[in-house]
């Protein structure tokens, strides 16, 4: 893809992911917790996404922890500032 369809796939994503953190946000509020889990999930996996988009990358999956981890494949920096949040996302398969 191009710099400019990365960019706005990116933003696509991201917009998403917050439509979803907004709804589990109205989820939690409501004491609904699994549809709140999953929403928050999808949020993050989301953004994740949006990061590998804007960063020219192509994610495949569903794992917000794999997804952290594959982005030392091609920013070992980005990968630093996303490592902490590694082990909270392998928590959110189990």
């Amino acid at each position: 893809m191009s710099v400019e369809k990365n960019r706005e796939e990116a933003l696509r994503w991201l917009q998403t992911a917050r439509q979803d953190l907004e709804t589990a946000r109205i989820l939690l509020d409501n004491k609904r917790y699994a549809h709140c889990c999953f929403h928050a999930h999808q949020s993050g996996e989301k953004s994740l996404k949006a990061v590998w988009y804007y960063k020219d990358g192509d994610p495949w999956g569903h794992s917000i922890h794999k997804l952290i981890q594959e982005v030392k494949e091609f920013d070992a920096e980005l990968f630093n500032s996303l490592r902490d949040l590694s082990a909270i996302g392998a928590k959110l398969v189990d």
